[in-house]
């Protein structure tokens, strides 16, 4: 009894807990890297606590505004054509890129669709990513599809090829499909009473 009740007290605050201490970390990792340029600038008697994340999210802020220029494009195409000639930093670099595109593109909906496959007798969802091959002409027929398959409670998963007439396309956003599959079916969706 005194144990389902501690258990039941650590699911409850697990969540919190978790997202408080990545929020924590990660303006801790802010604040003491660009606590030492602001410290270069205006010296070290006149910082205080806060400023190297006040000066992160101006300098991210302004990197937004940037990254769109011309210049700011040519020296990112020069930067990604160095780093895809390393052997095992380009990739790294293209996997997360390419997540990180698709991610984009799937929050916007565009062109990503829900799709349900059954495999040796399980349902399985995923999306799709890819629907034609004439860049890929050896690694997928014309009647294929690419599908994601996320996997739960972790960032990865897999990439089938699949024949259209396998699908069953769902009428659900990208997003809300991976909230469900991340957390593998476990989010209760709140249902607005009238």
């Amino acid at each position: 009894m005194m144990f389902n009740t501690l258990k039941r007290g650590i699911f409850a605050i697990a969540p919190l807990a978790i997202t408080l201490a990545i929020a924590i970390w990660l303006f801790t990792f802010l604040e003491n890297t660009f606590k030492y340029p602001v410290t270069w600038i205006i010296g070290e008697r006149y910082y205080y606590p806060g400023m190297g994340l006040l000066f992160a999210i101006i300098v991210l802020f302004f990197l937004g505004l940037v990254v769109n220029t011309f210049i700011a494009t040519k020296l990112t195409n020069w930067t990604e054509k160095w780093i895809k000639k390393i052997p095992f930093i380009k990739t790294i670099y293209s996997a997360v890129q390419d997540f990180m595109e698709f991610m984009q593109s799937s929050g916007s909906q565009k062109g990503s669709k829900v799709v349900k496959i059954t495999i040796h007798g399980m349902d399985l969802l995923g999306i799709v990513t890819k629907t034609n091959f004439e860049d890929y002409p050896d690694i997928a027929n014309s009647d294929q599809i690419a599908v994601y398959l996320p996997m739960s409670y972790q960032l990865g998963g897999y990439t089938i090829l699949c024949r259209k007439e396998d699908l069953t396309y769902i009428d659900m956003p990208v997003d809300h499909a991976l909230e469900f599959i991340i957390t593998a079916g476990a989010k209760q969706k709140k249902v607005v009473k009238t």
